[in-house]
């Protein structure tokens, strides 16, 4: 499964590591989230768009660090869908600034104006949450907010 310590996956370990949960009995939206990923991987661009069309054709999950993950994966291909999924994810809930300034799939994004928005609205969630937390007592128990 996803479980255990966390490698940096590059090249041929990526494709790999991808493609083993390709299996028969797979989710239909499972699988063509990972046929997006691989042909991503790939270089096989045009194939991965297509798959990508595919998964959001299926794509009903309201959770939205999953929605995340595929908007992110979109972004990489500079797929038109790519800022309306991350404006969904953050509507949705996942307010993890860090992870928009610092993810790579997302740097093709980063002059588009409404990308920006969607960086003040997640950044503005997450402060709020940090100074709930805070203003609970959170951080005698779990330890200090990050507030990057």
């Amino acid at each position: 499964g996803f479980a255990g310590p966390r490698r940096q996956l590059t090249g041929d370990r990526a494709i790999a590591h991808a493609r083993k949960y390709i299996t028969p009995g797979i989710p239909p939206l499972l699988r063509s989230f990972f046929e997006v990923n691989v042909a991503l991987f790939e270089g096989r661009r045009e194939n991965a768009l297509a798959a990508g069309d595919e998964t959001l054709k299926m794509w009903q999950l309201r959770d939205p660090c999953a929605t995340y993950y595929l908007a992110r994966t979109l972004a990489a291909l500079e797929h038109p869908k790519a800022i309306p999924m991350l404006r969904r994810s953050v509507e949705g809930g996942f307010h993890c600034y860090s992870f928009f300034t610092r993810d790579p799939a997302l740097d093709a994004l980063r002059t588009d104006a409404a990308f920006r928005d969607i960086l003040r609205t997640a950044e503005t969630a997450y402060h709020d949450a940090a100074d709930a937390f805070v203003a609970a007592g959170g951080e005698r128990i779990l330890g200090p907010v990050q507030r990057d």
